[in-house]
């Protein structure tokens, strides 16, 4: 009887969601910060967003998610945590923040060109898994585009003979 009943609600989840009742959340990628760069080693933080465009919350058990930049698959994985599901309040979103860090010499040498300052594209691929009283429906998730990227700034030490040498002088400033 209740695996009856399950079927029945996915099915009119699933009605819901075709006839615009149940609207999909939506996808964004906000930020993609470097944390830190070195010949060989990136460290990323990724900043995603999911919105409810509902009038009504919805609960997430779990988030399943591909990132790539351009065809390089930048990140994969799953949010699942047992008995911590989150919540989306209705007309909201939640932030999703995803720390990866992968060495330079597995990917090739596109992805080391998209740390170059300026826009690169994107595209997420998730299944977002909304809990409902008899069970969990799966809705897939997607967003592609540009993003730019802001590289840290770098401060700049003085090198050891420039900081002690007193022969080296600034050069005059001409008005």
């Amino acid at each position: 009887m209740k695996t009856l009943l399950r079927k029945m609600e996915k099915g009119i989840v699933r009605v819901l969601f075709r006839v615009g009742i149940i609207r999909r959340p939506q996808v964004h990628l906000e930020s993609i910060e470097v944390q830190s760069l070195s010949l060989e080693e990136v460290s990323l933080l990724l900043v995603i967003s999911i919105e409810n465009p509902n009038l009504f919350q919805i609960r997430i058990s779990s988030l399943d998610y591909r990132v790539f930049l351009g065809e390089y698959t930048l990140a994969e994985g799953s949010s699942y945590h047992p008995g911590a599901d989150f919540d989306i309040r209705r007309l909201n979103g939640s932030i999703i923040e995803i720390p990866i860090s992968f060495p330079f010499s597995k990917t090739g040498f596109g992805i080391r060109t998209a740390f170059l300052p300026g826009k690169i594209p994107y595209r997420i691929e998730a299944t977002a898994f909304l809990k409902f009283p008899l069970g969990i429906i799966p809705v897939r998730l997607h967003r592609s585009g540009e993003h730019q990227v802001i590289l840290p700034e770098v401060q700049r030490e003085p090198a050891p003979s420039e900081a002690s040498d007193p022969e080296i002088q600034p050069s005059p400033s001409i008005h």
